[in-house]
């Protein structure tokens, strides 16, 4: 159930994260040549930040990441902008500065969940199209059968039900 009123806010978005501190950083509509802008609320008006982006997690109001329309995976941490050298489809971000990834695998070329700590990528071997982190780093994925799977830190658990989309909760 929803607790409070909503609030309708200005402007138009393409993908939207809420990091666990209450940042709010949207996948604007303004396209530029690998995407879209990504903006982030001040709490009185949207300001841009980078560019070229479809999809975008938000880890804090200092650390966000994003994947462009061909699949580049950038991070901004405290205005400076870094490039993953993967192809990626979706990104989810925890409080920890913390990334998780559905990018493609080097060797099979088929996508995978992948986690990224600021120095290592690892590969956490699951087939999947979209994913989302809750704040107690609990990761949920879903696969292109619309399987939905848990990860607590060790395995992959498949979850009852079915979906094409997932997201979490930052509380």
């Amino acid at each position: 159930a929803l607790e409070g009123d909503l609030e309708s806010m200005p402007g138009a978005a393409y993908d939207v994260s809420v990091a666990p501190d209450g940042t709010l950083a949207v996948v604007g509509v303004d396209a530029t040549p690998d995407g879209y802008v990504v903006l982030v609320w001040d709490g009185a008006a949207w300001n841009r930040v980078d560019e070229d982006a479809v999809r975008i997690a938000a880890s804090s109001n200092t650390y966000y990441a994003w994947i462009s329309r061909s699949g580049q995976i950038k991070i901004w941490d405290v205005g400076a902008r870094s490039t993953l050298l993967i192809e990626g489809k979706d990104i989810a971000a925890n409080d920890q500065m913390l990334i998780w990834l559905v990018a493609k695998d080097s060797h099979s070329g088929s996508f995978s969940v992948h986690s990224w700590d600021g120095f290592n990528l690892q590969d956490l071997g699951l087939p999947a199209t979209r994913i989302a982190v809750g704040p107690n780093g609990m990761v949920y994925a879903v696969d292109d059968s619309h399987h939905i799977f848990a990860y607590a830190g060790n395995s992959w658990q498949q979850m009852p039900g079915e979906a094409t989309d997932i997201s979490v909760g930052a509380d």
